[in-house]
Formats: structure tokens, sequence, C-alpha cells
């Protein structure tokens, strides 16, 4: 490895889970200030985490911004040695560019509220499609790598098999289909009143195929140390 890839590594990983932390906390923190009510990931949306239109944070929304570029840059990695990973660049194209299309639907599930029906719906089916492809890619990517470590990169194939396959699974969730349904709650004054589920099916959903995006970048970058290394 490169002192130049030793770089790269080293600030995308930094950035990438930096970015997400920081996110998180002071999402978390903002929303209990404003709100008197810690926030969930079982039944609160993305978007809620950041706020919304005039309410929301501009810091917030500029963290999702850089957590998704880092999270699609990470796949840039085959590039910073070209020489050693030539055979497989094809696949390495198509895996970043996956990546970028992916991010940009990630970085709408934070912006577009899910009253806006379509245009939210839309980005969470072509976020959660574009993961379970680039799950199936990066693995396919990885086996092409056999030659330079056997035993890693098939390892590490399979475990992206594995995330598409989930992400699938969390897709053709037949609950999806009833995602608007609400539970009765009964006020003091005998009224009832809607309230979300637990979970909230589409908005834990989202969150899942966030934390698996996340997971994917960093087994990915685990991987490619590996195999380099091996």
């Amino acid at each position: 490895m490169t002192q130049g890839e030793a770089v790269f590594l080293t600030l995308v990983s930094i950035v990438l889970i930096f970015s997400f932390v920081l996110l998180l906390v002071l999402g978390l923190s903002r929303y209990k200030n404003k709100n008197n009510e810690r926030f969930s990931f079982l039944s609160f949306f993305p978007f809620e985490l950041v706020g919304e239109k005039e309410k929301s944070s501009p810091l917030l929304r500029s963290l999702a911004v850089t957590y998704a570029i880092a999270d699609a840059v990470v796949y840039a990695y085959p590039f910073m040695g070209a020489e050693r990973f030539l055979f497989a660049q094809p696949l390495a194209i198509v895996a970043l560019a996956v990546s970028f299309v992916k991010d940009i639907f990630m970085v709408l599930l934070f912006f577009v509220p899910a009253h806006h029906f379509k245009p939210h719906l839309f980005s969470f089916l072509f976020f959660g499609c574009l993961n379970a492809l680039q799950g199936v890619v990066i693995g396919s990517y990885l086996l092409s790598l056999n030659p330079m470590n056997q035993v890693a990169a098939t390892s590490f194939a399979i475990l992206f098999f594995l995330f598409g396959v989930l992400t699938m699974v969390a897709l053709l969730n037949p609950h999806l289909a009833r995602w608007t349904e609400m539970n009765l709650e009964v006020a003091e004054d005998g009224s009832m009143n809607p309230v979300r589920p637990r979970p909230f099916v589409l908005a834990f959903t989202e969150w899942l195929l966030i934390f698996f995006a996340l997971t994917s970048s960093i087994v990915y970058l685990i991987g490619i140390t590996t195999i380099i290394l091996g």
C-alpha cells in the first residue's frame, strides 16, 4: 500500500464515521430540545432528525450531505491504485457510479418529508434498490480480486452478497404496503388519537437501509485493505 493510498483510506474513514456520528448526536439532541421527547429510530423518519423546511438545521443538512459524499467516495479507492486494480476497472467504475446515485437518493430521505408521498417513496425505493444492487456489484468486484488474496476476497464478497440479500428482504416486507396505518390511542377525554406504531415500518426501514449502507462502506474499507495487505 502506498502512502497516498494510506492517507486516502484514513481521511475518508474519518470523514465518513465522524460526519455520521455527529449528524446523529447533534440531531438527537436538537430533536429532544425542540420536541421534549426522544427521537426514535423505530418511529421517526430521517427528515425529522434534521427538521423540515424553514425549521430544518442547515448544519445537520450539511452533515447529511457530507456523509453521503464520503460514503460515495469510499468506492473511488480502486482508482488510487489504478495499476494494481486495472484488471477489475469496469466493475470498479460501475460500483462508484451506483454508489453516487444511491447516495443522492439517501440525501433526499433527509430532505423530502414523508407527507410528500410520491417523491419520498420514489427516493426510498431507488435508495433501497441501489443499495441491493451495490451489494451485488461490490461482491462481484471483490471476487474479481481473487488473484490478489483469494481467501479475503471471497470472504468479503460473500458479506456483500449478504448485504444485497438482506436489503431486498427489507424492501419486500409486505407491511411496507400498509405503512400509513396508525394505532389508535384513547385520550383522557375519551377521544381516539392516531399514534405511530413501533416500529413505524417505512421510517424504520429507511434507517435500517441507511445503517446497512454505512456498514457496507466500513466493511468495504476493511476488506479492500485486508486484500491488499494479505
